[in-house]
């Protein structure tokens, strides 16, 4: 699955964008949004009043998460959680370090030693990452996201089944959405996944909350 496009609603778009800047990303700006480019991925952030929050996670090569880590520490302070400012998930054989951005959304940058190669780079930069690799979805009922996942046909994660009480990943290659209970606790984080307007675009079509609209556009 690639995630080509996430689009979020938060309320201090002026900080948040000169955040993703000043960290070197490609940045699009319009009236009342701006979108950054995240390696053949894109993150649109709207304006509007109220503050939701988000999950996202963004796909670095495999052998990059030192200097990644390093790199990152330039820009914000890294998210500590039992003492430890990283994770490695044995599972999926991956390594992930958190930060919030200035809109308040719990962000990862993850190295999956699976399912992502290596990559040969001089020195780690924004253009070194790949793409956004994670994503949350939630709705008022946990049930709901799970149906909205099968409509659009989704696998879920090699090895894995639906929950109503924990969180799922949905995709493949890499790249794949979270269904979350509301009120469950991100990891390294004091959020709890909350509903929040969410557009996803992806190779199986685009999903969104809150809309009955939603369709799935993947051919068969």
């Amino acid at each position: 699955m690639d995630i080509q496009e996430v689009i979020c609603q938060i309320a201090n778009i002026d900080d948040t964008v000169a955040f993703y800047e000043a960290m070197g990303f490609k940045v699009s700006k319009q009236a009342a949004s701006a979108s950054v480019e995240i390696g053949t991925s894109k993150l649109t952030f709207i304006s509007g009043p109220d503050a939701y929050t988000y999950h996202i996670a963004f796909n670095i090569p495999r052998n990059a998460f030192p200097d990644a880590k390093e790199w990152l520490q330039q820009f914000v302070e890294l998210i500590a959680e039992g003492g430890e400012d990283e994770v490695y998930f044995e599972r999926i054989d991956a390594y992930s370090v958190y930060f919030y951005d200035p809109a308040g959304n719990i962000m990862e940058l993850i190295a999956r030693r699976q399912e992502v190669e290596d990559a040969e780079y001089e020195t780690f930069s924004s253009d070194t990452i790949l793409a956004i690799g994670e994503v949350g979805f939630v709705m008022p009922h946990i049930e709901q996201a799970l149906h909205v996942m099968e409509d659009f046909h989704i696998p879920v994660r090699a090895g894995s089944t639906p929950s109503t009480i924990m969180i799922t990943f949905y995709g493949e290659n890499g790249c794949y959405i979270i269904t979350a209970p509301a009120g469950r606790k991100w990891l390294f984080s004091s959020l709890v996944a909350t509903p929040s307007p969410i557009t996803i675009h992806t190779s199986y079509g685009t999903i969104m909350y809150p809309t009955n609209l939603a369709k799935n556009h993947r051919e068969t």
